[in-house]
């Protein structure tokens, strides 16, 4: 009854959607990320001209998964390894977008 009047669903009918999505988002960044690398090195180096374009969406899709995965942590959904491996995920293809930006801004 609480949660009909303040307008917040109970605990137990959150859904496992969010960690799924997050998870999802995540490993799509990390599978651009690895695209992207390996073009760089199919052509020597030479398609890493693109990088910096292709570096934008795989930031996106990291952050949304980690964005999505601390909502699914924050819920305290089911799937509570799902979220933190799509957390995790997420964070570790997040971090070569950022570092190559911050190098090309800097250098």
């Amino acid at each position: 009854m609480a949660g009909a009047r303040t307008g917040v669903a109970p605990a137990s009918r959150t859904s496992p959607r969010s960690a799924i999505w997050a998870l999802a988002s995540s490993i799509l960044g990390a599978l651009l990320l690895a695209l992207m690398l390996a073009y760089g090195l199919g052509t020597e180096g030479a398609g890493l001209v693109l990088a910096p374009f292709v570096a934008l969406p795989v930031l996106m899709f990291a952050l949304i998964g980690v964005m999505l995965s601390a909502v699914a942590l924050a819920r305290r959904t089911p799937r509570r390894k799902t979220a933190l491996a799509a957390l995790v995920i997420g964070t570790v293809a997040a971090v070569p977008p950022v570092w190559l930006w911050v190098w090309l801004l800097a250098g």
